[in-house]
């Protein structure tokens, strides 16, 4: 009986250099990553070659930068492709090239090349709101039918959960700051479709509520706690920054800051772009962070740094993996749905800010046939995952996905 050598199909977190030449690519381009260990001082920079001799006028050479990965955001021409990187502290000091490895580009593996991020960058509303500025072209005309939607009364009576509740006799706002999260993404949908200004003013309502007291540190430890204060903080600052005076914006901003430090502050650390699948991060802390960024990008260097890391590590790491072209959620059905909202809203995104079509990635060309296939019609679901056996149909945000 034969016997493999392997010990394991995949490290958990990388610690090898990617790709070299017994790597079969997945997509062209491929981004260039390294394990964390890789990284000896402040910085990493890559240069990619044609020409295993890197001349300067044949040679893609990266800024330094914090994470471990590089994105040549162009197709690569077929043949053999030679890379290395080197670590670059702050003050410019260049430590020696790697090794060199090798990889090879053939004309079966699928293309798709995001623009460079200032592409991006350029084309970001210069005011507020922008978070759902994919959305504005539609949203007039959404307004104009909305209350012939056979959803709208569930809309509404969502909605009206937040505009029920009341926090102002709580002694610890911030024990309740996660329920007040999660109202808050109630009441911004119907605003954002109603324009009716209750929702607003019960959403900064809240929000005064917490200026007023001072984030809980055990309570920050918690990554879906803390995801849902940066929904009520960013959405109401997002929909209601000419209502806020600019001390009120300039204190939502520091407690922004300061949450993202413990879950979504992460791209000076190298683990998403090496991790094989960090669940939680990638269901919602990925877009909590990127969100964070596109708020706060012109207020702050380190929001505009984050903003963009999370372009450069969906374009390296995204969508399922980054080693993924089949549609299929690989860690099953049930949590399929908890990824959906980050799924849809960021390619959304992307497309409307670069003009490049991100649904064009294989993953999303596929992911059609790979809803059919997971859930067939008229059957429970075909797949696994923490809680899909309790589903007898498919739940609203998937065929809102399926859409």
């Amino acid at each position: 009986m034969a016997t493999s050598s392997y010990k394991r199909l995949h490290e958990n977190e990388r610690d090898t250099p990617y790709p070299q030449a017994e790597h079969k690519l997945f997509l062209n381009p491929s981004p260039l990553l390294v394990p964390v260990a890789a990284k000896k001082s402040d910085y990493l920079q890559f240069a990619l070659s044609q020409d295993k001799g890197f001349p300067e006028n044949n040679t893609m050479i990266s800024k330094p930068s914090p994470w471990c990965m590089f994105n040549p955001h162009q197709v690569l021409a077929a043949g053999n492709w030679y890379w290395r990187y080197r670590s670059v502290s702050k003050s410019g000091e260049k430590e020696e090239w790697s090794e060199t490895f090798c990889f090879t580009v053939t004309e079966d593996i699928p293309q798709f090349a995001t623009p460079s991020f200032d592409v991006l960058l350029r084309n970001i509303p210069a005011g507020y709101p922008r978070l759902f500025c994919f959305l504005d072209d539609g949203l007039d005309r959404a307004r104009i039918h909305v209350a012939n939607h056979p959803e709208y009364s569930q809309l509404l009576d969502r909605a009206d959960r937040g505009l029920n509740a009341n926090y102002n006799f709580v002694n610890a706002p911030y024990t309740k700051g996660g329920e007040m999260g999660l109202l808050c993404n109630f009441m911004h949908q119907a605003y954002l479709l109603t324009e009716d200004e209750v929702y607003a003013d019960k959403m900064i309502e809240f929000v005064r509520l917490l200026l007023e007291d001072t984030p809980d540190k055990q309570l920050l430890k918690n990554d879906f706690y803390s995801g849902n204060l940066i929904l009520l903080f960013s959405h109401t600052y997002d929909v209601c920054y000419d209502r806020l005076c600019p001390a009120e914006r300039l204190q939502i901003e520091e407690v922004l800051m300061e949450i993202a430090k413990g879950h979504h502050s992460v791209q000076d650390t190298g683990r998403e772009e090496n991790h094989i699948f960090d669940n939680h991060f990638w269901q919602c802390g990925f877009r909590e962070m990127l969100q964070l960024g596109l708020l706060l990008y012109d207020k702050n260097p380190k929001a505009k740094e984050m903003l963009e890391y999370c372009y450069e590590l969906w374009t390296a790491r995204a969508p399922a993996s980054g080693f993924n072209r089949d549609g299929i959620w690989h860690n099953g059905t049930g949590y399929f749905d908890a990824n959906i909202k980050t799924l849809y809203y960021v390619p959304s995104l992307f497309t409307h800010l670069t003009k490049v079509d991100f649904l064009q990635h294989p993953w999303y060309q596929n992911v059609g046939k790979a809803l059919v296939y997971a859930w067939p019609p008229k059957t429970m679901s075909a797949g696994f995952g923490d809680g899909n056996e309790r589903s007898p149909e498919p739940p609203r945000i998937r065929t809102a996905f399926a859409d």
